[in-house]
């Protein structure tokens, strides 16, 4: 298929094998049988056949439907056919799969997507705003674990524990950690939250390993 389309300039053929290719590969390789079906599609849309790469499209979603590669492109066909519903729900899915805002980043620069750049824009507001009420609340867990560090080195000090001496430590590394999401935050850009939600996942779990520890 690639020697005929990308070599030969014969479309059609290479219509013909890249499907071959997507039949004989789905028993032993979904992955492989979908990238043939994505090349097709893409002939399909170079030959103005808009429909036609988008039922290709959708057989790839049929072998694997959770692949953020072959949301993205449904999408894609979608929105080009007028499927202004699908198109987005698609792009919803691809996000919610990936956490990865490179889709979205590409879908802004895809001429593919021109029918529903109005949606397209609600969705990455929707997406930015789920994803700081994530961090948000991940950032809350930080905080009350902070307070139990504190509580606790309190609590030591007062008892004459002198081993307790590391959750000072921990504290200075929450507030650091803290102060770093939060300047993450200011910006409210996806990109950011998503960083920060990474660094807060990171953050909370070494913290309760810490305070645990430190329990015992």
């Amino acid at each position: 298929g690639n020697i005929y389309y990308y070599h030969k300039k014969n479309n059609q053929k290479a219509l013909e094998y890249y499907q071959k290719a997507a039949k004989y590969a789905a028993p032993q390789s979904k992955d492989d049988a979908c990238k043939a079906l994505l090349c097709a599609a893409n002939v399909y849309e170079e030959l103005g056949k808009a429909e036609d790469a988008y039922k290709s499209t959708g057989l790839a979603i049929g072998l694997l439907p959770e692949d953020p590669h072959n949301l993205y492109n449904h999408a894609a066909y979608a929105a080009m056919t007028s499927r202004t519903g699908e198109a987005v729900d698609c792009l919803r899915k691809v996000e919610i799969k990936s956490k990865d805002a490179t889709y979205l980043i590409a879908a802004d620069n895809d001429e593919r997507f021109s029918n529903v750049k109005q949606k397209k824009e609600v969705l990455k507001k929707e997406i930015r705003d789920g994803q700081r009420k994530t961090v948000d609340a991940l950032r809350q867990e930080i905080a009350m674990l902070q307070q139990d560090f504190e509580s606790a080195s309190k609590v030591a000090k007062e008892v004459g524990i002198t081993d307790f001496n590391s959750s000072i430590k921990e504290i200075g590394t929450l507030n650091n950690g803290l102060a770093e999401i939060d300047n993450l935050c200011a910006s409210n850009g996806y990109v950011d939250l998503l960083k920060a939600e990474k660094i807060a996942h990171a953050l909370y779990t070494d913290g309760m390993k810490a305070y645990e520890r430190n329990i015992e």
